[in-house]
């Protein structure tokens, strides 16, 4: 207990002394202290070291590396590690849980067409052995809770498990190191698992080519804790590089966008590196494949499955993605059910407790 005091109080003395190192540097420069007419000195003080820490070092980075040094391995809800950072994700929001679980339950069952759901867990779940093995937080099972959810939907929806697969491969670059997303590694295996639990043959790996992004990538985790000791993403994309394959992909927004390829590589340049996989998120987006598959896939999903849907396109005609998040009620009212073949809910664990958006399915039409 004192070597923790002493810590926090040797923390204390270095945040003060770069706090002021930080003034004085800025003063040196000519920033001006803001106005009494712009806040209370509280904020006055907030906003002018927002803009003094630039002149020597972010304060909140600094801050982080030091307590890293220290010892101190989370911060603000990540894990620091030497090579990556991993979010916890927090307790459940029950309530959130039981609407969704609840209105899913009732959608699959006005359904006649095959409805599959699949639950896809987040890093700290599968590369639990990189986490700190001391640290007060306490990583929350998503394990038990994916287990108790499919006993939910048992009898109403097929239920995919990509937990398995994932931790089987947690030796892979499963995950970004500075985002809380699947790369496109890990969107293989759940492509492998989803496609063949739903009747299809998975395309082997070496059924594609690996390209690289020469743009470094930093991603939101990184943005949130400024830990300057990890190394930025590489996104590596997969083109499938057997028989010929035409993609479209179209976004359905105020103004559609349309792309006639999986990658749109040039967004990376415009300082989106992330968009390149199908072009961002949208709240309706469609894939077409220019062959002559007779299937057709509806998926409600999350930006998680970004890095699998790629890979489905490869087995469908067409692909509609849907974000419950974002899609308007017309969106949802334009829907046609009838025009699918299968239906799929891919989601993280970390949406499905966090947010209340799948349970919108109920507002929808599905004619």
């Amino acid at each position: 207990m004192l070597s923790k005091r002493i810590s926090a109080v040797f923390i204390l003395l270095i945040m003060v002394e770069l706090s002021l190192a930080s003034i004085f540097r800025a003063y040196l420069y000519g920033l001006p202290f803001p106005e009494p007419s712009q806040g209370t000195p509280v904020e006055r003080m907030e906003t002018f070291l927002g803009e003094a820490v630039p002149f020597s070092r972010t304060l909140r980075s600094a801050m982080v590396e030091l307590r890293y040094l220290l010892g101190f391995r989370e911060q603000d809800g990540i894990f620091l590690t030497e090579n990556r950072l991993i979010e916890n994700i927090e307790e459940p929001v029950s309530s959130y849980v039981q609407s969704n679980t609840e209105a899913l339950i009732h959608f699959a069952q006005q359904q006649s067409i095959p409805t599959y759901i699949t639950l896809i867990p987040t890093a700290s779940a599968i590369l639990q052995n990189a986490t700190p093995s001391f640290s007060d937080s306490r990583i929350y099972n998503q394990k038990q809770f994916i287990d108790e959810r499919y006993k939910n939907f048992s009898g109403s929806l097929f239920c995919i498990d990509v937990y398995s697969a994932l931790l089987q491969n947690n030796s892979q670059s499963l995950y970004f190191g500075t985002e809380s997303l699947l790369s496109m590694q890990g969107g293989y295996f759940v492509y492998e698992t989803v496609s063949r639990r739903m009747g299809n043959a998975p395309y082997g790996l070496d059924r594609f080519e690996i390209s690289h992004l020469p743009q470094r990538y930093y991603g939101s985790l990184y943005h949130r804790v400024e830990f300057r000791n990890v190394e930025p993403d590489t996104i590596s994309l997969f083109y499938y590089r057997g028989d010929s394959k035409e993609f479209s992909v179209v976004h359905h927004e105020e103004t559609d966008k349309v792309y006639y390829t999986l990658f749109p590589t040039f967004l990376a340049d415009l300082g989106s590196p992330l968009d390149v996989m199908l072009g961002g998120q949208s709240p309706v987006v469609d894939i077409e494949q220019q062959r002559k598959f007779n299937n057709s896939l509806l998926v409600f999903c999350d930006r998680q499955m970004f890095s699998v849907l790629p890979f489905l396109a490869c087995d469908y005609r067409n692909i509609r993605a849907l974000d419950l998040q974002q899609a308007t009620e017309q969106q949802l009212q334009d829907i046609r059910i009838s025009q699918y073949d299968e239906i799929l809910f891919a989601y993280s664990v970390d949406t499905f407790m966090h947010s209340n958006a799948i349970s919108r399915i109920k507002n929808g039409s599905w004619e």
